[in-house]
C-alpha cells in the first residue's frame, strides 16, 4: 500500500542514554529515524555517570571510546570504605576494593566517569554523521496500529511543545524510551517493574562541593549502562529481521533477554543495599574476598559483594536458551555442539590477544569485527598440520547452495570492493580464522582455503602470552577451552555474546551443525534439502 504520510522505519520517543543508542545503532546500519524528545536541550544536569567496563568494551567496538576519552573522564579503579573512627569523631576509611577485581577478564577494569549529558551528546554527534537527529522539543501525543499497511502499519502522532504545532507518520517500529513517563506504556497496559523501597537511609548528591574528602567521584548510574545494552539487544535484532535474515520471533527474545537483568537489577539493589547496612566487618570481609575468586565464598555479604560487581561491570550478564543461544534443549541437535568448554551460549566471548598475520600487529581478538549488526563466526583452526582437512571440508561444505553461507550472500557480491574487509560475501556474517602457531608460520596462500582467505585481514596467529593461562601454547584456544589439537568454530552474536559453539572436524558435520543453528531462526531453510513425500 503506498503511504500518503511520511514514512520511517522506526519511530523512538525519548533522546535518553536509551533512545539515542538505539538510533546510533540503526542509523549507521542505514534505517530511516524519526526521533524526538520533549526537552529543548540534552541532559543539563543530575542523572548517571559515567561507563562501566563492559559498557567501554562496547563503545571501543563502535569507535566511540576516543570520542569519551577526550572528555578526560575520571578512572574510579577503586572504592573506599569509610567507618565511624575509633574515638567516635568523624570517619576514616578502613579499606579499598578494586573497582573491577582481577578475577574479572575485563579490558577496561575501571569505571570512567563522565557526565550524561557529555555521552548524550556525544551519541548526538554520531547520528548526525549518519544523517539522523533529535527533534526537539516535541511530544508523542497518539499512536495506532493500521492493519491495512502491511509494510507500515503504525500512525504515530506528535505535537510541539512551545508552538503546538502536530505531525503524524507513519512507521515499521515505536520505540519509547521515556522512563516512567510512557504514554506508549500506559496505553498498552504494561506495568512498570519496580520493587518496594527498603527501609535503609541512602543519600547521592549532585554538585560541586567544597572538601577535602579525598573520595568525591560517584560511581557511574548501573541504570544508564543497562538501557545501552537493552538498545543494542533490540537494534541488532531489528536489524537482521528488517535485512530478511531472521524470523520476527527473535524479536519476542528482546523481552526474554534484558527483563530479566532489570529485575535482576532492582533486586540486587535492594538486596545489596540492606547487606550493606548490617556489618562493617562483614564489609570488610567482602573486600579481602574480591582479591580472589574462591576467598569468602560462605558469606553472604561476600557473596552478593562479588556478585554486584560482576553484575556492574557487564561482564557477570548472561541470556537464558532460546533459538540464539543453544542448549540441549535447542532445535539444533547435532552431536558435534560444544556443551561443555569456556564459549558459553549466552555470555559474553572471552577475550583474547592474537596477531593480525597481514601486517603483524597484536590485536583483540573480540574487538576486531566492528559492530556492524553481522554474526561473526570464529574458526579457531588449530594447529596447521592438524587442521588442513578440516579446514578445506568446511570451505567446501560452507560453498554448497543450501548452506546458511551460499543462502544469505549479497547479490552485489561480484562488485563489492577487494577492500571490503568484513562482509565481502554477506551482511549476515564475517568469517576469522585462528591458527594455533606463530605468525612466521602462518602462509595465507598456502593455508587458508580461498573462500575463507578473502577475509585476509581476520586470519590470526594465536601466538601471545596471556597472564591468565600462563602455560597455554596458545592461550586464545585455552581461554576458549578449545584444545590446540582439535580448535573449534564459534558463533558469536552481533552484540559480542555467544550463540553456539561446534567441533571442527572433518566431513560436512561442521557446517551441518552450524546450517542447523541458523535455521532456527533465519527466514530460509539451510541445510540438507527438505525431504519431499513419495508416491
Amino acid at each position: 500500500m503506498a503511504c500518503s504520510q511520511s514514512c520511517f522505519d522506526i519511530v523512538i520517543v525519548g533522546a535518553g542514554p536509551a533512545g539515542l543508542f538505539l538510533g546510533v545503532c540503526l542509523a549507521r546500519w542505514g534505517y530511516r529515524i524519526k526521533h524526538i524528545d520533549n526537552r529543548e536541550l540534552p541532559t543539563i544536569s543530575g542523572r548517571a555517570d559515567g561507563l562501566q567496563p563492559r559498557t567501554l568494551h562496547l563503545w571501543r567496538n563502535m569507535g566511540l571510546k576516543r570520542s569519551f576519552m577526550a572528555h578526560e573522564p575520571g578512572r574510579v579503579y577503586e572504592v573506599s570504605f569509610w567507618d565511624p573512627a575509633p574515638a567516635g569523631k568523624g570517619i576514616c576509611r578502613s579499606r579499598t576494593s578494586p573497582t573491577c577485581p582481577k578475577y574479572i577478564d575485563a579490558r577496561y577494569p575501571f569505571t570512567a566517569t563522565l557526565h550524561q549529558g557529555a555521552i548524550e551528546r556525544i551519541l548526538i554527534e554520531d547520528m548526525a554523521k549518519n544523517g539522523a537527529s533529535v527533534q526537539r522539543p516535541w511530544s508523542i501525543t497518539d499512536f495506532d496500529h493500521c492493519e491495512e499497511d502491511s509494510e507500515y502499519p503504525l500512525q504515530v502522532s506528535f505535537r510541539h511543545e512551545q508552538n503546538h504545532q502536530t505531525e503524524t507518520v507513519r512507521a515499521k517500529y515505536l520505540f519509547s524510551a521515556t522512563g516512567s513517563q510512557s504514554l506508549v506504556r500506559d496505553r498498552l497496559g504494561i506495568q512498570l517493574l519496580h520493587r518496594d523501597p527498603v527501609s535503609h537511609v541512602w543519600g547521592v548528591i549532585d554538585g560541586v562541593v567544597q572538601t577535602n574528602f579525598p573520595d568525591i567521584r560517584p560511581q557511574a548510574g548501573q541504570g544508564m549502562n543497562t538501557a545501552m545494552h537493552d538498545s543494542l539487544n533490540l537494534a541488532w535484532k531489528i536489524h537482521q529481521v528488517e535485512a530478511g535474515f531472521a524470523n520476527k520471533s527473535i524479536l519476542s527474545t528482546y523481552e526474554s533477554e534484558r527483563k530479566p537483568i532489570a529485575k535482576a537489577l532492582l533486586d540486587f539493589d535492594a538486596k545489596y543495599a540492606a547487606l550493606f547496612s548490617q556489618s562493617v566487618d562483614s564489609m570488610h570481609q567482602a573486600v579481602e574476598a574480591s582479591q580472589a575468586p574462591g576467598k569468602g565464598e560462605g558469606n553472604e555479604f561476600v557473596k552478593t559483594f562479588k556478585e554486584k560487581q560482576e553484575f556492574t561491570s557487564g561482564y557477570g550478564v548472561s541470556y537464558p536458551a532460546n533459538e540464539l543461544n543453544w542448549s540441549p534443549d535447542h532445535p539444533a541437535t547435532s552431536a558435534l555442539f560444544l556443551g561443555r568448554c569456556k564459549l558459553r551460549p549466552g555470555y559474553v566471548m572471552p577475550s583474547a590477544n592474537v596477531t593480525r598475520v597481514v601486517d603483524g600487529n597484536p590485536v583483540q581478538l573480540e574487538q576486531e569485527v566492528p559492530l556492524n549488526g553481522s554474526f561473526r563466526i570464529f574458526v579457531f583452526a588449530s594447529k596447521p598440520g592438524s587442521s588442513r582437512q578440516a579446514l578445506s571440508d568446511l570451505a567446501v561444505n560452507l560453498q554448497k547452495p543450501r548452506s546458511f553461507f551460499t543462502a544469505y550472500k549479497r547479490s552485489d557480491e561480484a562488485t563489492v570492493s577487494c577492500h571490503e574487509r568484513h562482509n565481502p560475501h554477506s551482511l549476515l556474517y564475517t568469517i576469522c580464522t585462528i591458527f594455533a602457531a606463530s605468525r612466521d608460520d602462518i602462509e595465507i596462500s598456502e593455508m587458508v582455503p580461498s573462500i575463507m582467505a578473502r577475509y585476509s585481514h581476520h586470519v590470526y596467529a594465536d601466538d601471545a602470552w596471556d597472564v591468565r593461562v600462563p602455560d597455554a601454547t596458545a592461550s586464545a584456544h585455552a581461554k576458549m577451552g578449545l584444545d590446540v589439537g582439535k580448535g573449534g568454530v564459534a558463533v558469536v552474536r552481533p552484540d559480542g555474546h555467544v550463540g553456539c559453539a561446534v567441533q571442527l572436524i572433518e566431513g560436512r558435520g561442521t557446517v551441518r551443525a552450524l546450517d542447523q543453528y541458523f535455521s532456527s531462526f533465519t527466514t530460509k531453510v539451510v541445510g540438507q534439502r527438505v525431504a519431499t513425500a513419495r508416491l
